[in-house]
């Protein structure tokens, strides 16, 4: 599955938060953060605000994303 080592492909960029959709916890983030598909990945920047739902994680997203992290 595409989730499957989603942590070592974006380890020491992003932290990897994952929520069961069917708990309440799960319920209430896809309400607030418009999660339609499973898997969604919600990108947040560093003052906790949504700027990117992705549908994969790949190694041109992680490098995006380092890129990212190593420009602040």
């Amino acid at each position: 599955p595409v989730v499957d080592g989603i942590e070592a492909r974006v380890d020491g960029v992003a932290r990897v938060v994952r929520l069961q959709i069917q708990s309440a916890a799960g319920k209430e983030a896809s309400r607030r953060y418009g999660v339609e598909f499973k898997p969604t990945f919600v990108v947040f920047d560093r003052s906790g605000a949504p700027v990117e739902r992705l549908r994969t994680i790949d190694l041109s997203v992680a490098e995006r994303l380092r890129g990212l992290a190593s420009a602040r």
